[in-house]
């Protein structure tokens, strides 16, 4: 956060890319998950709170317009087959 915070504050940075994965070992790899689904609703919510997260600190600190910012949430998942990595993107 405080990385974000500091491109935004001395880069004029524009946009903000938040992302996830399937089978993240930070979190333990989909093992410690029972579903595709579950996981990728795992992720989804944590990415949701770095968002909000990250448009709180924007907004109060630098008075920025979260939507100035944060225009790409991303979520990357394997194909059925597992040969490709497909990306989707979240809009909330």
């Amino acid at each position: 956060m405080k990385g974000i915070f500091i491109a935004c504050r001395s880069h004029s940075v524009r946009t903000i890319v938040l992302s996830a994965h399937e089978d993240c070992s930070a979190y333990g790899g989909s093992k410690k998950i029972v579903s595709k689904t579950v996981e990728r609703e795992f992720h989804i919510k944590q990415l949701q709170q770095a968002k909000d997260s990250i448009a709180k600190t924007l907004l109060d600190d630098l008075s920025l317009s979260e939507t100035e910012k944060i225009k790409h949430i991303l979520y990357a998942h394997f194909s059925e087959d597992g040969t490709k990595v497909e990306i989707e993107r979240i809009i909330y």
